[in-house]
Parts: structure tokens; sequence; C-alpha cells
């Protein structure tokens, strides 16, 4: 029998600017903003957006969805910015490397007869998510400082991922008791794979790759996006609205 897999691969090289642009938050119009910026690290601000984008994102996935298609649509615009966020820090400009391993969740086991749970992979995703704004947070103040942050990026970048891998294989749970847990993984990868590709994806109206600094903003391009493009039935739209609202930035 084989064994399920384990993992997906991010490669090094990924996001190619010919494909696509890469976000920088808009310059500030708050003197006091920027005279802060100006006493800190450049760089700083992006990982700001970061940590605060991490809260709101964590805040849309502990919202209760009633209906399917929203809950869909927002956690793969999630994993999209998640795992692009994941490669700006855990595999960019890697020399070592080629590629830089994330890992699936397990879903089932034959031996044991055990299928996960929708309501366990949920937490499961939520509980990685507010590891990820809790270390988002470590980061942004730690470049402020001019500390060491190679650390923290290496493990923030994984965090990311592999929330971003757990928020895709909601779709496979509760998976068929008839189904192998080899077939679940490979069906598994196999989206989380698709998303990753996803994520490299731009259009005419949004050459911005998706990133997770852009959902502390709701003028960013991500979430004008996502508010075009929500389901009519809204409940996307608002999740990310009123996540924003409590966590997110000015406009």
């Amino acid at each position: 029998m084989n064994k399920p897999y384990k993992n997906i691969d991010q490669p090094v090289v990924n996001l190619h600017e010919s494909d696509g642009n890469h976000y920088i938050p808009p310059l500030s119009r708050d003197p006091d903003e920027i005279t802060y910026l100006q006493d800190v690290p450049l760089g700083t601000k992006i990982l700001a957006h970061q940590s605060t984008g991490l809260n709101v994102s964590h805040a849309v996935v502990e919202h209760p969805f009633q209906h399917e298609s929203d809950r869909r649509f927002a956690f793969n615009e999630l994993s999209k910015a998640l795992f692009n966020s994941s490669w700006y820090l855990f595999a960019q400009g890697s020399q070592d490397v080629m590629r830089r391993r994330l890992l699936l969740p397990e879903l089932a086991d034959d031996d044991a007869d055990w299928r996960e749970t929708p309501a366990g992979l949920l937490a499961r995703a939520q509980d990685s998510l507010g590891y990820a704004a809790e270390l988002g947070q470590e980061l942004a103040v730690a470049h402020a400082s001019e500390r060491s942050t190679g650390r923290i990026r290496t493990k923030l970048g994984r965090q990311m991922g592999n929330s971003a891998i757990l928020l895709s294989s909601i779709d496979f749970v509760p998976a068929p008791r008839g189904q192998s847990a080899f077939d679940i993984s490979y069906a598994q990868r196999l989206r989380s794979l698709d998303l990753l590709r996803e994520s490299r994806t731009t259009s005419q109206q949004n050459t911005i790759f998706p990133s997770v600094a852009q959902i502390a903003r709701s003028r960013s391009p991500l979430s004008v996006a996502w508010q075009d493009r929500a389901p009519q039935t809204n409940e996307a739209y608002r999740a990310l609205d009123e996540a924003q609202d409590t966590f997110g930035l000015a406009a």
C-alpha cells in the first residue's frame, strides 16, 4: 500500500516580475508615521502591514460561514496570499536549496480507521493562523528594533505556507471511508499545488501578486479584487470588511 504524501515543495524560483508586480504599501500621509519610518530600517512598514494582515486573516478564518461558496472563496484567496508571503520570507533568494518543504496535514489514518472532521481541521487552521499572527508581530518588532530576524523569518514563512495548505485542505474533509489515506493525500496535494500556481497569476485588472500585507487595508489591490469577486451572498465580502474594520489599517 502506498504511503500518503506528507508535503509539497515551494520552489525558490517562483514569482517572476514578467508575470506581475510585488506589492508596495502606499506612501504615508501621516506626519507622525513619516517621522517614525525615517528612524527605522527599510522594510519595517511592509512587515507591519503583514502583521496586521495576519490578524485580519485569522479573524476571517474564525468567521462562522453559513454559505459554503463564501467559505471556499475566502479560504482560497487567503491561501494564495499566504503562499506568496511564505515565499517572500521562506524561499525568495535562497542560495543553498532549490525548494522549501511545506507540510500536508494528515487527514486520514487507514490503520486506525480515522478520518479528520471539518471542525477538527478548521480548528487546526485557526490555531495555525493565530500562531502565524503572533510570529508576524514578533518579526515586525524585531526588524524595527534592528535585531536579528533570520530565524523568525524562516519560522513565520514556514508557518504561513503550512497555514495555506490547511485552508486549502478543508474541502477534503470528511473523506469517504472507502477512500484510502494515500488517495486523500494525493487529491489534497494536487489542490494545494493548484493554489500555489494560482498565487502566481495576475490579471489586466490587477497586476499585483496576492500577499498577506495587502489584507491589512480595504483599498489594497487584493482587497478590492476580493470585494469585486466575492459571491453575491456577500458573506465573504462582509467577513473581510468586518475583520478589516476591527483589526485592519485605515484605508
